[in-house]
């Protein structure tokens, strides 16, 4: 395990659960520049909540990996949470420790109400 992400989402589940996704932010395509020209969110964990708390771990990953290489040790997290069709999302930066040592524990800002994608 490298990252523990923990949190919580605001008001009550729009259904009776809740699946919490935790997503690494990939650059790819980059222009002459250096410059991305396109940025892909690839899952790592998930987990189905029947309350408003959650902990979801995170294991060593290539894509961990990958996704630290790119950023200069420091990787792009997008947690999402999806209740019925409302969904919620929160963007994060973590440092994954050191292979070998203690996972980070990430105390993630409370989520944002549900909203409807379309909104």
């Amino acid at each position: 395990m490298v990252l523990i992400f923990t949190g919580s989402v605001r008001g009550k589940l729009p259904a009776r659960t809740a699946t919490v996704l935790v997503q690494a932010q990939l650059a790819s395509g980059y222009n002459a520049h250096g410059v991305p020209r396109k940025l892909e969110n690839i899952p790592l964990a998930w987990k189905t909540i029947t309350g408003t708390r959650y902990t979801i771990p995170v294991r060593e990953s290539a894509t961990v990996k990958r996704a630290e290489h790119q950023g200069h040790g420091n990787v792009n997290f997008v947690i999402i949470a999806t209740s019925g069709h409302f969904m919620t999302m929160w963007f994060i930066p973590a440092v994954p420790p050191a292979p070998g040592k203690r996972p980070l524990v990430v105390r993630v800002p409370t989520l944002p109400r549900f909203r409807s994608p379309a909104s």
